[in-house]
């Protein structure tokens, strides 16, 4: 029975896909049964460490403070661990409730009572000792008050509050090592000391009072307007408080031990009662840890049988991929003969799958096809061939005739080219001389733009020398002018100097009180002279300004007179080469309509000759073309032998050649 490919491949996803759900489904599932006991332990874990925070540790704060509000803390903190039981076992929740319920009824019972002794259990003998101090300093001070009445007694009233100071300090160090260590023999130690003091107290009693009173009045008196007082001695309150303070102390070092010991007790039962619950927690997180191991060997073993059935489904399907590759390599040497070209032998196999028996029939259907196809070209390869024989033929056939053509254009394309180099050189005179017109005709009309530009200039410059001719005409009139203005400041000079000389005259007839003044006359006067001379000085040079001015005058107007002659001549020159200039560029256009008929002739004589050479570059090309088209086809008469060749590789009969 044959069985599609795509059906057994769409059957190997399913199974694989299926493993896959259940290894999916076993995980999940193995996780979530080993995540539970890790949860529980997890929720125990929380409610232990709520049970020390709110219970165990207010309980310890209690007992070192005596705070009653710690106390209060730990009891709400049981209430709140008795809600928080649910997540334990019904046997461990059962007791764990009946456990709480009594650590309640032991706190609010004894435990409390022992909590207040024991914030401070020394407290008492502390006071005992330090009022019984206050006590002794009250009575030093008694003695020294009263000590002129009585200096025996006093003295002896110091020394017995100095002894008893001594006691109280040694006691205070007895107790101290005694509710440390509990020892007996310091506590007896502690019981002799006290009867010694009480000893000491006694003797004081025996001592005479040393007068020393305290006043009080009488409220009632008072009111009545009376002043009565009634004197009492200090030495009685001070020696009944000290001997009251000695016997109680024994009583309560006898109280502090009492107190101590109910304290150790409270804490001892405390002890075990929270131990009982640690119990408790401990017996459910080993019982959590056992559900864990189990748990774990449970899902160990899913997964482990989960992993054989993916083993045994893999091999299944291994075996089933082997069978149908093997038959699939059964198609291989089949296949290698034919691409060998051996088409004799078809295929013959025993296919399990509907898929490989239709690649073995197509493969057949294959072999068919190439065999009629490769006997068909074995039969137009031969045509090709008889045809290529005849192509050789012509293409060695117009090869010749395009080698005649070339020659035959050689000749004419040389004598073309003669005719056009003589056309070229009479081109190139006509060119030539054009060209020496053009520059003739610049070179003049450059010079007849210079002669123009100087007669511009020769008139510019007549003009100039008229105006500096003017110019110096005005200078002269001017220096006429500065030589009248010279006349009045020498005569202004002159009249200086004769009224300075009168001034020098005056002042010799004033005599000292003229002395000044004459000084100042002799500077004007010496003024006066050397102005006059300066006058003198500048007069003769604008004399000789005038003469020179006048010369000056004389020469600007020869100057002038030249100038206009010049410009005449300029202007002459320059009309003489306008004419020459007309004359040249009639030369110059005959040259060139002569070059432009040689260049004329000279283009056809090119075209001619460019389009001999095209038809010989064509006839060369048509030669290599045909040499080409030879070579071709004794490349197609190679290719088709080999084609032959080729094709007698195929075997389609076996009495076909191999």
């Amino acid at each position: 029975m044959k069985v599609q490919l795509s059906r057994l491949s769409l059957l190997n996803s399913l199974i694989l896909f299926t493993i896959a759900m259940i290894l999916a489904f076993s995980t999940i599932w193995g996780l979530k049964e080993l995540r539970a006991p890790y949860l529980e332990l997890d929720k125990l874990s929380t409610l232990n460490e709520r049970f020390v925070l709110n219970v165990v540790r207010p309980i310890e704060e209690y007992l070192n403070t005596g705070d009653a509000t710690k106390l209060t803390e730990a009891t709400q903190g049981i209430e709140v661990s008795l809600t928080s039981s649910e997540i334990l076992s019904e046997a461990a929740k059962v007791t764990l409730q009946e456990k709480l319920t009594e650590l309640s009824l032991f706190l609010d019972g004894d435990f409390r009572a022992a909590g207040k002794l024991s914030g401070d259990p020394q407290a008492l003998l502390l006071q005992n000792e330090r009022e019984t101090r206050d006590e002794l300093s009250l009575l030093t001070r008694y003695a020294l008050d009263g000590y002129n009445s009585d200096p025996i007694a006093a003295t002896r009233y110091i020394k017995l509050a100095t002894s008893l100071l001594e006691y109280v300090h040694a006691q205070a160090l007895n107790r101290q090592a005694y509710f440390e260590t509990f020892s007996q023999a310091k506590f007896e130690e502690i019981r002799s000391s006290i009867t010694s003091a009480k000893n000491d107290a006694e003797s004081m009693r025996a001592l005479p009072l040393l007068g020393v009173f305290e006043e009080a009045e009488d409220d009632f008196g008072l009111s009545l307007g009376d002043s009565e007082e009634e004197a009492e001695d200090k030495g009685v309150s001070l020696r009944d408080n000290i001997g009251y303070l000695l016997d109680r102390y024994i009583a309560e070092i006898d109280q502090t031990r009492d107190i101590i010991s109910k304290v150790s007790d409270s804490r001892a039962s405390l002890r075990t009662q929270l131990s009982e619950i640690k119990l408790i927690f401990e017996q459910q997180a080993d019982s959590i840890s056992t559900l864990a191991s189990t748990s774990y060997a449970t899902v160990r073993t899913v997964l482990f049988g989960t992993v054989i059935a993916i083993v045994v489904f893999a091999l299944l399907i291994d075996v089933v991929q082997r069978s149908i590759i093997k038959r699939i390599r059964e198609l291989v040497p089949y296949l290698e003969e034919y691409a060998a070209g051996d088409f004799r032998r078809p295929i013959n196999v025993n296919a399990m799958t509907l898929e490989v028996q239709s690649l073995s029939d197509s493969s057949n259907k294959l072999r068919e096809s190439l065999s009629s196809l490769v006997g068909d070209v074995q039969t137009r390869i031969a045509a090709v061939n008889d045809i290529s024989h005849s192509l050789e033929l012509l293409a060695r056939e117009v090869d010749s005739r395009c080698s005649e053509q070339q020659n035959e254009t050689g000749t004419i394309s040389v004598s073309i080219e003669q005719m056009n180099a003589s056309f070229n050189e009479v081109a190139q005179s006509a060119a030539s001389a054009a060209e020496a017109a053009s520059l003739a005709e610049s070179a003049i009309g450059e010079g007849n733009q210079r002669v123009q530009g100087s007669v511009s200039k020769v008139r510019a410059l007549v003009q100039d020398v008229k105006k500096t001719a003017e110019s110096v005409s005005a200078l002269q009139a001017e220096s006429e002018n500065i030589d009248s203005i010279i006349n009045v400041i020498d005569g202004i000079a002159e009249q200086t100097n004769l009224l300075a000389l009168n001034a020098t005259i005056e002042a010799a007839r004033a005599g000292e009180q003229g002395r000044g003044f004459a000084v100042v006359a002799d500077e004007v006067r010496s003024l006066s002279l050397r102005t006059s001379e300066s006058t003198k000085e500048i007069k003769t040079s604008i004399e000789r300004l005038q003469t020179m001015t006048r010369q000056a005058v004389e020469i600007m107007q020869g100057h002038s007179e030249v100038a206009d002659n010049a410009a005449t001549e300029t202007e002459s020159a320059g009309a003489q080469l306008n004419e020459t200039v007309s004359e040249i560029t009639r030369m110059k256009q005959m040259n060139s309509q002569i070059a432009v008929a040689t260049e004329q002739q000279s283009s056809v004589a090119a075209d001619i000759s460019s389009n001999i050479q095209r038809i010989r570059v064509m006839s060369s090309d048509t030669s290599e073309q045909a040499a080409l088209t030879q070579s071709q086809v004794l490349e197609l008469l190679d290719e088709a032998n080999s084609l032959i060749a080729s094709a007698n590789l195929f075997v389609i009969k076996d009495n076909a050649p191999s």
